[in-house]
């Protein structure tokens, strides 16, 4: 292996709205990968409703330290549950202010828009 791409959805408060009980094998994960001589990149789709500011602030604290991160830009006909494929993505304006969030905590952030 040599290249993996972690992704990581929202915030922890977030995580737990959407059914996931407890975040520690994300963090687990996270820990991991930044302790990994492999290279790597933790990601997320910028979800409308799933993913603000605030969750960017949380997910850089996150990730503090990591190497690489890239925000991916929303797709809503790619999006497998209906009630998405009605949001709207960010403008691109929004990413670049929560690129500059990241630029915080990481070393490199990647915008696939």
């Amino acid at each position: 292996m040599d290249y993996v791409a972690l992704d990581v959805k929202t915030s922890s408060e977030k995580y737990r709205a959407l059914g996931a009980d407890d975040t520690t094998p994300l963090l687990k994960s996270i820990w991991i990968m930044k302790n990994s001589k492999v290279d790597y990149e933790f990601r997320t789709t910028v979800v409308p409703e799933i993913v603000t500011a605030e969750d960017i602030r949380e997910i850089g604290e996150m990730c503090d330290g990591a190497r690489r991160f890239a925000l991916q830009q929303f797709v809503a006909e790619n999006a497998y549950e209906e009630r998405f494929r009605r949001l709207r993505p960010y403008p691109s304006e929004v990413l670049r202010s929560f690129a500059s969030i990241l630029k915080l905590h990481v070393g490199e952030v990647l915008l696939r828009v």
